[in-house]
């Protein structure tokens, strides 16, 4: 946070959209919680979004019961299914439980041919023999002890577009499958399934043990194996094919780099990465996203990401998970010169789809406006291309509103919707995010802010307080230059 003043502004989005192609369908946007926090629900989360062969729209999430936590508490697993392309939802399934455990959905992915989805979860006790609640760690530096207390992955299919399931199947996999899986289309390894997934090379949990893979199947979901390996450092994966049939892995990034997302490449249909990089153009605050490509090669080649687009403050920064924005890109993203923000507010996991006529779907995590709790309900926003390239107008900071009485400045800063304030006072003090009026007393600087869609900061408003003497200044000034580093191919 404290080197906003030096991020230039990138050229606003309007110049950008000058090359684009216009789309024939009149904008549309929609956003709304379909899944709703109350009662015993802790939270809602994980949300993995698909749709069939035959257009129903397939919503999983995992139920947290009492509290957000990730272990220890107890977990299933939810479906929400639409069959009118997102305007109504059928009443939630659970599809996968089991009395005080901890069941968890972990990924999915939906044969075009056969209309099968298949869908793979993990489960847990609660506890460990100790009583002590299971954790992150203990899951990772004791794999005996898990498999001892019953702990695995389990499997899942649907042949009628998810109304019933399979009993469910004990399943052993090399890899932790997380995300949305796709069906490889272009290159010569066409049909394969590939599905993104984690690892650790030690028993630790230490982020240098940790890379992302791929589960590979040739023979249409009956059975997996491990693929290549990304670089080390890294949470999460999403992945999409680009248009010469090359696998792009987008991550998590836990390094030294973690304001910006890491990506891999494989030449082979995800069997080994040969090309590792970090993507300076796609802000990080170290959470999970996703991938869609939304367009054929030969039809713009638009490639979709989402992500909650705030620079990280440090390795784990839940404060730092807000403002939902999806990034489109026309050259198998080398570069993404498209930037929409859905939602201003915490948010974090997301997935998406591309339903009928083009329509694109965006499951994500989100909270209310004005807390930092970004995991609580499951929204879901319809939106399609036109859309996406509708330019935002230019935002700006209102003039501040100041009373001052006894030597006591108050000042209440506005800015459009959808902008974060930020504010600094007398210079060495550190960044702070804007959220209700500030009271100033004595001797005062005070700089602040915003930061817009795009994800860069201008300096606003200067204001300058001396006992009962008061001088303001609101001068907006914009420097019109592109975003100093890029990702190279």
């Amino acid at each position: 946070m404290r080197n906003f003043l030096q991020i230039p502004l990138i050229i606003f989005l309007a110049l950008l959209l000058g090359g684009c192609t216009t789309s024939t369908e009149p904008p549309f946007f929609e956003d709304r919680i379909v899944l709703k926090q109350k009662g015993d629900v802790g939270a809602y989360a994980i949300p993995n979004i698909s749709i069939t062969p035959r257009g129903t729209v397939l919503l999983f999430a995992t139920v947290r019961m009492q509290s957000n936590v990730d272990w220890g508490n107890e977990q299933k697993v939810v479906l929400l299914r639409s069959l009118d392309d997102g305007q109504s939802w059928l009443a939630p399934q659970i599809i996968a439980a089991k009395p005080n455990w901890t069941v968890r959905g972990l990924a999915v992915i939906v044969d075009p041919q056969s209309g099968r989805i298949h869908y793979f979860g993990y489960q847990s006790p609660r506890s460990r023999p100790d009583g002590k609640p299971i954790n992150e760690i203990f899951k990772i530096e004791h794999p005996d002890s898990m498999k001892k207390l019953g702990a695995g992955f389990f499997y899942i299919y649907s042949d009628d577009e998810g109304a019933s399931w399979s009993e469910a199947k004990h399943i052993e996999l090399d890899f932790w499958p997380f995300g949305t899986g796709i069906v490889l289309r272009y290159g010569k390894h066409q049909g394969r399934f590939v599905l993104p997934a984690r690892t650790e090379l030690k028993p630790r949990l230490d982020w240098q043990y940790m890379h992302n893979g791929v589960l590979i199947s040739d023979d249409r979901g009956r059975s997996w194996r491990k693929g290549g390996l990304t670089q080390n450092q890294v949470g999460e994966c999403c992945l999409v094919e680009l248009s010469d049939g090359r696998l792009y892995v987008n991550n998590r990034n836990h390094g030294p780099d973690f304001v910006w997302r890491s990506f891999a490449i494989s030449h082979d249909g995800g069997q080994t990465f040969t090309e590792f990089g970090v993507d300076s153009q796609l802000v990080e605050p170290v959470c999970h996203a996703s991938l869609l490509r939304l367009t054929e090669p030969d039809e713009e080649n638009v490639i979709l990401f989402a992500n909650p687009a705030v620079k990280a403050r440090k390795t784990w920064d839940g404060a730092s998970r807000r403002r939902m924005t999806v990034c489109l890109s026309f050259d198998d993203a080398r570069s993404w010169t498209v930037k929409k923000l859905i939602y201003p507010g915490p948010c974090a996991y997301s997935s998406m789809a591309k339903g009928r006529n083009g329509l694109v779907f965006l499951a994500y995590e989100r909270g209310d406006l004005g807390t930092t709790n970004s995991r609580q309900d499951i929204a879901v926003a319809r939106f399609n291309l036109s859309w996406l390239k509708q330019p935002t107008p230019e935002p700006h900071l209102a003039r501040p509103l100041k009373s001052i009485f006894y030597n006591t400045l108050k000042v209440n800063l506005k800015a459009d919707a959808g902008l974060d304030i930020y504010y600094q006072k007398n210079e060495k003090e550190q960044t702070q995010l804007y959220q209700n009026a500030l009271t100033l007393s004595k001797t005062i600087h005070l700089k602040a802010w915003f930061q817009d869609v795009q994800g860069h900061t201008s300096v606003s408003i200067e204001l300058y307080y001396r006992k009962s003497s008061f001088c303001a200044t609101n001068t907006a000034f914009f420097t019109r230059q592109p975003l100093r580093g890029s990702r190279s191919a």
